[in-house]
C-alpha cells in the first residue's frame, strides 16, 4: 500500500477551485508535493482538477476532457478510486 502525505499547499496565490471558489490550500496524496499534471478533486463541489505549473507557481485548473480521457485509460484503478471520492464528496455536501 502506498504511503499517503497530507500537507498545506505552498503557492504564490491562494489556491481556489475554479468552479465553486472554495479555498483548497491542503492536499493528500502519494507524493510529498503535487506536481504538474497531478489530479485532484475539489472537496467543496467534486470538480475534477489538475495541478498546473511547478513550485510556488503551481495552480489548480479544471481538467481538460482530453486529459481526463488519457487518465481514465492509463490508470483505470485510480479512476475507480477517484469516482468513489467524487461520490463521497457529493454525498457529504448534498450535491
Amino acid at each position: 500500500m502506498a504511503q499517503l502525505f497530507s500537507n498545506k499547499l505552498a503557492t504564490n496565490q491562494t489556491p481556489v477551485c475554479p468552479n465553486c471558489r472554495k479555498i483548497l490550500d491542503g492536499f493528500t496524496g502519494e507524493k510529498n508535493i503535487p506536481t504538474d499534471g497531478d489530479i485532484s478533486v475539489c472537496i467543496g463541489c467534486a470538480t475534477i482538477l489538475q495541478f498546473k505549473g511547478k513550485g510556488m507557481d503551481i495552480r489548480l485548473e479544471r481538467i481538460a476532457r482530453s486529459e481526463l480521457m488519457k487518465f481514465m485509460k492509463k490508470y483505470p484503478d485510480q479512476w475507480q478510486k477517484l469516482q468513489h471520492y467524487i461520490m463521497t464528496i457529493k454525498a457529504m455536501n448534498n450535491i
